[in-house]
């Protein structure tokens, strides 16, 4: 009987042991992307570690060295005070600008600690060569002051080609001296039509009574035809339009009257003002109505 629970027991155990060596092996393994995690996390703690430690190193030495620029500042102020009593004692400021130092760097990182020490290396810099170019500026002679003024005088404020003063101004009297010249022939370039156009003028322009000799005489020689803009046509037409900014608006009302309607090679040439609707719409009524009776 003994040996018969004996063995019982025997079995029991080793059933309870396998089952916890089971219970063992099924405990879940952490992933790669955790371990990777905490690997990371305590990398960062070890690293913040050691900033701390050398950023706490790194100010207790620039303490340690403001207070001896601080000690160096006051001595150097004792001895001017012997040689001179009427300067200004600079021991207040530098202890001002220490404080102000170290309490700007006081828990800052490296990157905001070069940055602050780039910013005042600037503002030295800037110092320095504002007080030089100060000291350029006082050791200049009168003169030049004096000789600056009148070239800005020279300066004008307004571009001298708008004579009457404003872009819209002088946009409204070239609009009065623009004619519209039309049915010219295709092969005829800028130059031809200037030419085309002074020559018209000078054989059959006629000043008005009032006006004298000196007036045709200017007229003649000055150049008529201060622009030529042609209009977009067809790529095999054979007739171009164009618009003519003369030099005046009498010559423009003299070249109206000599080329509208002058014939060349078969066919009329067309010539108004730009800006006169009448004029365009009686031109636009007669190409219509030739038009029809084809």
């Amino acid at each position: 009987m003994c040996t018969y629970v004996n063995i019982h027991v025997c079995y029991i155990l080793t059933f309870l042991y396998f089952d916890f060596l089971l219970g063992q092996q099924c405990v879940p393994m952490p992933s790669r992307a955790v371990l990777r995690k905490k690997a990371r996390r305590e990398s960062k703690r070890r690293k913040d570690e050691t900033e701390g430690k050398t950023t706490a190193f790194k100010l207790q030495a620039m303490e340690q060295l403001g207070k001896s620029h601080k000690a160096d500042a006051t001595k150097h102020v004792a001895s001017d005070r012997k040689v001179q009593c009427n300067k200004r004692p600079r021991g207040e400021t530098v202890k001002e600008k220490d404080t102000d130092v170290c309490e700007v760097l006081e828990g800052a990182s490296r990157k905001e600690r070069k940055r602050f020490e780039a910013k005042r290396r600037f503002e030295r810099q800037l110092g320095a060569l504002n007080r030089s170019l100060a000291a350029v500026t006082s050791n200049t002679d009168g003169t030049s002051r004096d000789a600056a003024p009148s070239a800005e005088e020279a300066h004008q404020r307004h571009d001298p080609k708008y004579k009457n003063g404003t872009f819209w101004r002088d946009r409204k009297e070239r609009r009065r001296r623009t004619v519209f010249l039309g049915n010219v022939p295709a092969k005829l370039t800028e130059q031809d039509v200037t030419s085309l156009i002074s020559d018209t003028l000078r054989k059959g322009w006629t000043p008005p009574e009032e006006d004298g000799i000196a007036d045709v005489d200017v007229v003649i020689e000055e150049e008529v035809v201060e622009s030529v803009d042609f209009i977009k046509s067809m790529p095999r037409a054979k007739r171009r339009h164009m618009y003519v900014t003369m030099c005046s608006i009498k010559a423009a009302e003299s070249a109206t009257k000599l080329l509208d309607g002058k014939m060349m090679e078969g066919i009329a040439l067309r010539c108004n003002f730009a800006a006169d609707k009448v004029q365009r719409g009686e031109a636009i009524q007669r190409r219509s109505a030739s038009g029809s009776e084809h």
